[in-house]
Parts: structure tokens; C-alpha cells; sequence
């Protein structure tokens, strides 16, 4: 599986909908949310908990990663993690997180249920969606939560909970916020300041996920396949930092050949986790040859 920091475009499926997950993996996508919140009523919750191992199963074939997301509150927190625990997923998408209390919950369900289903207990992570002022507020009380590998600021929930509108301007400060939270944690971020509701736009959205690679974001959640190739294509290195990792591969095997587990290349240290994180992008976004 590829590691978080490399998920450039997270697609929201609604589970319970066959035809949408058949469809999915075509849209190129490096993750895959099979939703059971918003995009499922909700008097099609049981059906869409029940469909969840089908969908599993059927993104996996395509071998991007498979993510689910649960819904909020403590009424349907048993049922929406028992359904989600499954080998085949990789991480919980946990919405309207407003402190370490909620994921601490979330944590302690799911190790329950990871030992039912005898699964490595903490194997499946959880990306945070940071919806309500409260959640921004405790942003550092969040990121030393259990299981977190990731947050996310959802821009239409938390623009109506702060009463303004979801643009670029009002968006980019608590984006900010968030990006820089997870970075003093070890943790991915994903999103763009703007409105992911607009699917129509591209070309706007472009710009906005431009200024969220900049910002430091890895990656961003998506609602309509067409917004996909948009956010590969923002979020993929650039031709210098395919360069650069291809540079650190090569220098840390040569290295190894003459019995070095570490190597300076160009005033930086380069060791097993450097070029790891070097081969890894190698591999998903092209290798010296492509560049």
C-alpha cells in the first residue's frame, strides 16, 4: 500500500450504491471513500454498512487504497466501525471531530472489533475531519489522538458552522491551521481552501489545489470523479523533485554496495528512511527515466 503522504486524490463513493462503486476505480483515483454519512440517507445506512465488504473487495482489484467513512455520534459508532473494520481497508474517515474525546472512542471501538475479526489491533488508521470552530480550537489535543494518520478541514460543514461562505479567502487561514498541526505531529494533511462542492469549475480548482501544494498539503478529498485527474495532476512532484529522489536512490545504493548504511548527497544525510520515502515516490509519480 502506499503511504498516506503519497494519496493525492481520495474519491467519495456512496457505499450503497452498486453502480457507483463498479464505476469508481475507473475514475484514477489513489484512494477510494466508500461513504456511509452524507451521500447515504438515512434509511439506506443498513444497507450501506451491509454492502461494504462487496465494495471492499471491489475497489481493492484496482490496488488503490480503500478508506471508509463512518458517520458521527455515539447511536451508530458500533455498527459504522464493525462494518468498516475489514482487511481490505485501510483507514477510517471519522467527520465533525471536535476534540481527542471523539477519537479516543472511535480508537476503543475499533480495537474491539479488530480483535473479532482477528485483525492486528491499531492496524487501521483514521483521517479526522475538522467540521466546527470547536475542532479547530483543539487542534493539537486532536493530533495526539490514537490510530490519527491524517486530518482534513470539511470546508462546507465548517464554513456553515463559522457562518461564512467557503472561498479561497475565508478558507485558507483555517486550511493553514490544520496543514500546520499536522506537521508538527508527523501527520498527512489533505484538503485545498475552497468549496469542494463545486465540481463544475476545474479550472478554479486547479488554482486552489496549486495554492494547497504549496501549503503543504499532500492530497485532498473529491466528490465527482471529474475532480480527480485535477488533483493528481496538482498534487504530483514536481520534474525537480523527481530529479532529486532519483538522485537519493541512486547515491543510497551506491552506498550500500560499498557497506554504508548512510550517505551525503548535495549537504543532506540520506539514509534508510530518506530513500525509502524517495523510492516511494519514484514508484507511484515516475522514475529517473520519465523525468
Amino acid at each position: 500500500m502506499t503511504p498516506p503522504d503519497l494519496w493525492r486524490s481520495l474519491l467519495f463513493v456512496p457505499a450503497h450504491m452498486p453502480r457507483f462503486v463498479e464505476a469508481a476505480p475507473r475514475a484514477g483515483a489513489d484512494a477510494y471513500i466508500l461513504d456511509l454519512e452524507d451521500s447515504v440517507p438515512d434509511d439506506q445506512k443498513a444497507l450501506a454498512r451491509s454492502s461494504l465488504p462487496t465494495a471492499v473487495a471491489r475497489i481493492s482489484e484496482s490496488g488503490a487504497a480503500v478508506l471508509a467513512r463512518i458517520n458521527s455520534g455515539a447511536a451508530t459508532l458500533e455498527a459504522d466501525v464493525e462494518a468498516a473494520i475489514n482487511s481490505g481497508v485501510h483507514a477510517i474517515v471519522a467527520p465533525k471531530i471536535g476534540s481527542c474525546a471523539d477519537l479516543q472512542r472511535l480508537a476503543a471501538v475499533a480495537a474491539t472489533m479488530e480483535t473479532r475479526a482477528e485483525l492486528p489491533i491499531g492496524g487501521i488508521g483514521v483521517i479526522g475531519q475538522i467540521e466546527d470552530l470547536d475542532g479547530l480550537a483543539a487542534l493539537d489535543e486532536i493530533c495526539r489522538s490514537p490510530r490519527l494518520i491524517g486530518l482534513s478541514l470539511g470546508s462546507e460543514d465548517f464554513s456553515r458552522a463559522a457562518r461564512m461562505r467557503p472561498t479561497v479567502q475565508t478558507l485558507y487561514h483555517p486550511n493553514q491551521l490544520v496543514a500546520f498541526a499536522c506537521r508538527r505531529y508527523g501527520l498527512t494533511p489533505f484538503g485545498f481552501p475552497g468549496s469542494i462542492a463545486d465540481y463544475s469549475d476545474l479550472d478554479s480548482m486547479s488554482v486552489m489545489v496549486a495554492l494547497a501544494a504549496d501549503l503543504g498539503f499532500a492530497g485532498a478529498f473529491c466528490i465527482h470523479p471529474k475532480q480527480v485527474a485535477v488533483l493528481n495532476r496538482g498534487f504530483s512532484p514536481r520534474p525537480e523533485a523527481l530529479a532529486d529522489a532519483a538522485r537519493i536512490v541512486a547515491a543510497y545504493e551506491q552506498g550500500l554496495v560499498q557497506g554504508r548504511g548512510a550517505v551525503q548527497l548535495e549537504g543532506r544525510m540520506i539514509d534508510a528512511p530518506v530513500a525509502a520515502r524517495a523510492r516511494a515516490i519514484l514508484q507511484c509519480f515516475g522514475t529517473s527515466e520519465t523525468i
